[in-house]
C-alpha cells in the first residue's frame, strides 16, 4: 500500500516538563516517513536527556484509509532533584569525601543548575553552574560555572578561581565538539626550597608567579562505546588543544602564553569466555610560545599508582 507518514505527535505523561523538550529530541517529525531506526535513535535521545525513567512510541492505529497515523510518544518523569554524597579512604589521599547536588529540569526546561566537590589531602575543589541545552534553538548545549580548585603537590600549592563558559555540538553520532572560553586567577605558594631560590634569581620568576589567566580550548570526542557507565566494545577518542595569552584575558604581567595539546584513546574488546578487555593511552605536550618559561602549574608531572609505579604522585618532572 501506500507509504505511511506521521501525522500529530502527541505527548503523554508530561507533568513537570513542556512539550517541546519532548518533540525537540524526536528525529521524525510529523509528515515523515515512519522509520523504525528513527524512532530507536528518537529514543536513546529522550533517554539521553537523564529526564525521564521511560520513552514509548507508537503510531496510533486508524480504521481510515488515511496514509498518515498520528505518533503517540508516552514517558515517565524522573524526579528533577538530585543529592548524592561520599567518602572513602585511600593509601595517598587519606580520607576524601565528595558531594553532588543539582536539578535536571529547572522550569520545565532541562535546564541543569547544581554544585559538587570534593576534598582530600591533595586536591579540594567545587563548583556551580548552569547548563542550558538547545541554546539558540540549537543542538548546542551551553554551560557557564564558577569554580575553585587546590591542588597540594610535591613542590608548591596551587589554587584556581575563575570561571568558564563552554559550548559543546554534536557534529555525527560518534563525534563532538566543545569550546570553552576560561578566565581564572592562579596562585602559586608554599614553593619548595629549590623552587623559592630559583624564583629569588629572578631566572623564570614570571613562570612562577601568581597570576590571571584567559585561555581557549577545544576538545573534539570519538564515541562508539556501547555504554558510558560500562563499557565492553567500542572505541573513546578524544583530543584537545589549549591557548592561554594576554589578548585572552590574561594579565599583562603574565607574559606565558603557552599551547596544549593532550589526547587519550581507549578499546574495548569483548573476548568470549574471559574477562573483557581495554587499553589506554594518554599523551599531553605543552609549549611555551614566546620566552620558554612553563608556568609551574602547567608542568607535565607523572607518579603514583595511576601512571608510573614505584614513584609518588606527579613525582615525575618536579625537577627536584
Amino acid at each position: 500500500g501506500e507509504p505511511i507518514r506521521v501525522g500529530e505527535i502527541q505527548v503523554r505523561g508530561l507533568q513537570k516538563t513542556q512539550r517541546n523538550v519532548v518533540v525537540r529530541e524526536l528525529e521524525i517529525k510529523s509528515g515523515d516517513l515512519y522509520d523504525n531506526n528513527k524512532l530507536a535513535r528518537s529514543q536513546t535521545r529522550l533517554f539521553q536527556t537523564g529526564l525521564f525513567r521511560s520513552a514509548r512510541m507508537v503510531p496510533i492505529r486508524s480504521d481510515s484509509s488515511s496514509t498518515t497515523r498520528d505518533l503517540l510518544v508516552s514517558v515517565t518523569e524522573l524526579p528533577g532533584g538530585e543529592l548524592s554524597f561520599g567518602g572513602g579512604f585511600a593509601s595517598v589521599e587519606r580520607f576524601q569525601a565528595s558531594y553532588s547536588l543539582a536539578h535536571r529540569n529547572w522550569l520545565g526546561r532541562a535546564i541543569t543548575i547544581g554544585t559538587n566537590g570534593q576534598i582530600s589531602q591533595l586536591l579540594q575543589q567545587a563548583d556551580a553552574g548552569v547548563t542550558q541545552p538547545w541554546l539558540f534553538q540549537t543542538r548546542t548545549t551551553g554551560t557557564f560555572r564558577g569554580f575553585y580548585t587546590r591542588q597540594n603537590r610535591i613542590s608548591h600549592i596551587d589554587q584556581e578561581v575563575g570561571i568558564a563558559i563552554s559550548g559543546s555540538r554534536e557534529i555525527s553520532r560518534a563525534f563532538r565538539g566543545q569550546t570553552i572560553y576560561t578566565l581564572k586567577r592562579v596562585s602559586i605558594s608554599s614553593l619548595s626550597d629549590s623552587l623559592t631560590q630559583i624564583l629569588q634569581s629572578g631566572s623564570v620568576a614570571d613562570s612562577l608567579r601568581s597570576r590571571r589567566e584567559g585561555s581557549l580550548t577545544q576538545v573534539i570526542l570519538y564515541d562508539t562505546r556501547d555504554d558510558i557507565l560500562n563499557p565492553r566494545t567500542g572505541f573513546f577518542g578524544q583530543i584537545q588543544g589549549n591557548i592561554a595569552a594576554p589578548v585572552l584575558g590574561s594579565s599583562s604581567q603574565n607574559k606565558n602564553s603557552t599551547f596544549t595539546l593532550s589526547s587519550t584513546i581507549r578499546k574495548y574488546i569483548p573476548i568470549r569466555k574471559f574477562p573483557d578487555f581495554a587499553t589506554s593511552l594518554s599523551i599531553s605536550y605543552v609549549h611555551a610560545l614566546n620566552n620558554g618559561l612553563i608556568p609551574l602549574d602547567k608542568i607535565l608531572n607523572v607518579g603514583g599508582d595511576r601512571s608510573v609505579r614505584g614513584f609518588g604522585i606527579d613525582q615525575i618532572g618536579q625537577g627536584e
